[in-house]
């Protein structure tokens, strides 16, 4: 009976042992991953620019139904039957919105 507690007690100190050496461990780690960290910084003023839409279709509800981007006549020319449906509504740094008419 005293050989079963021994064993108990030997067991759970050796498990409370290499539990609290595992966790020491994991810190460690957690340390080294923080320490390799770098700054990175990002422009995203010229990514902004070519993203921004030159011209929207919007139908009578201002539900945006087509975004266009790149220029304007371009844009024009390649799509006229759409644009010969729709009425320029307003431009506002360089983006026009169009109604469609249908």
């Amino acid at each position: 009976m005293k050989t079963n507690k021994l064993i108990a007690n030997v067991t759970a100190i050796l498990l409370s042992f290499f539990l609290t050496i595992g966790m020491a461990l994991a810190k460690d780690e957690t340390k080294k991953e923080k320490d390799e960290e770098i700054e990175v910084k990002v422009d995203f003023t010229e990514f902004e620019k070519k993203t921004t839409p030159t011209i929207y279709l919007i139908d009578k509800n201002l539900d945006i139904k087509a975004e266009f981007y790149g220029d304007i006549n371009a844009i024009k020319s390649r799509f006229k039957p759409i644009f010969e449906k729709s009425h320029f509504l307003v431009e506002h740094n360089k983006r026009r919105v169009y109604l469609i008419s249908e």
